[in-house]
């Protein structure tokens, strides 16, 4: 009888909800090469018609590939300004060394429209995407 009680008591333990641990299922994402990759074959299909629509444009291509290097390298891109984020593209020893006149040419377009309000056509500007997978292609 007290093998038979101690059972129960296990049993009744056991089964209470307030003891099982919850599963976590794990998620993976997608690596940000391919996160950027995404981003820009969308933003492609969104090509500015207008010169209204070159600054959220060309404020989104910029966007991506900050994300990007920042997913992929461990910068903080986003929050940095162009000249912060040269200056710690220039002491990387990763695939990004080397990389910073290149960098330094794509952002300083994006901050002429973002900042300067420089209003190219919007045919000029949809070359960025083109830039912005090459730099993603090539620093995977």
């Amino acid at each position: 009888a007290l093998g038979l009680l101690l059972v129960l008591a296990g049993l009744a333990t056991w089964l209470d909800p307030r003891r099982r641990r919850a599963i976590v299922p794990v998620v993976h994402a997608p690596p940000p090469d391919q996160l950027a990759i995404a981003a820009l074959a969308n933003l492609r299909l969104h090509l500015p018609g207008t010169i209204e629509a070159v600054p959220p444009f060309v404020d989104a291509v910029s966007t991506i590939l900050r994300h990007y290097v920042e997913g992929r390298f461990g910068l903080r891109a986003p929050e940095s300004t162009t000249e912060e984020f040269l200056q710690l593209v220039a002491t990387r020893q990763d695939a990004l060394a080397g990389r910073e006149p290149e960098l330094q040419r794509f952002l300083g377009t994006c901050d002429l429209v973002k900042f300067a309000r420089e209003r190219p056509a919007p045919a000029a500007v949809t070359p960025l995407i083109d830039v912005a997978e090459g730099f993603v292609e090539s620093t995977r």
